[in-house]
């Protein structure tokens, strides 16, 4: 496994930044998180005014979970919403030629078979992953293969020059396994985190349901 020296902040950047932001010509603190999201550019890349920024889009698809209950699907719908972007019929592509950013898509563990998409990479690592209330998601040697390959495209695309790179997933599940370890780390309570629906079941209810397997 990779280790990384994370360098701080660049503060002396992000003060003039912020002052240059504090005295344009406009109210105080008016553009919000736009304006803590410019400051934090300019701590990154040590620049008090970063402009002309090199984009790029990494979308990961994998089906999780994906013999868990419900599995109706068997990753067809996420054959579909890859199949798009083989075809470039996607509203993230669209967005993207405008700021000219590469999309990079890559399958790492689709359930579907996806050699037919010939503009969508093929590294699949696994098919889709096992339920974690029976068993593992993943093994330990495929955890740190799906990491290396991140690392890789990382490298790749500082490589050719992008400066900040959106990222995105295609699969069956994802959600679950997103809330499950957005908790984890976090240590927020899972009731924290789901947000009320108008039918099904309350958030208590879906809580105590995660717990119910998550907690073996």
């Amino acid at each position: 496994m990779r280790t990384f020296i994370i360098e701080p902040l660049h503060a002396p950047s992000m003060e003039a930044c912020r002052l240059r932001i504090d005295n344009l010509t406009k109210p105080i603190y008016s553009l919000a998180t736009l304006e803590l999201i410019a400051e934090r550019f300019a701590g990154i890349l040590a620049d008090p005014q970063p402009n002309h920024l090199r984009y790029g889009v990494l979308v990961v698809a994998a089906d999780h979970l994906v013999d868990g209950p419900q599995n109706s699907q068997h990753g067809r719908e996420s054959y579909a919403a890859i199949k798009r972007f083989n075809d470039g019929r996607t509203a993230t592509q669209g967005a993207a030629s405008k700021l000219q950013a590469p999309v990079h898509v890559v399958n790492i563990g689709l359930e579907q078979d996806t050699t037919d998409l010939t503009n969508i990479d093929q590294k699949v690592i696994r098919k889709g992953s096992h339920f974690f209330g029976v068993e593992p998601v993943i093994s330990r040697d495929e955890l740190e293969e799906s990491l290396e390959l991140g690392f890789t495209y990382a490298d790749k695309l500082h490589k050719a020059g992008l400066q900040v790179v959106a990222i995105g997933n295609i699969g069956e599940r994802a959600f679950l396994d997103s809330l499950v370890t957005t908790a984890t780390i976090t240590g927020c309570a899972y009731d924290d985190i789901l947000v009320h629906t108008e039918c099904g079941p309350t958030i208590e209810q879906r809580a105590a349901h995660i717990h119910s397997f998550v907690d073996r």
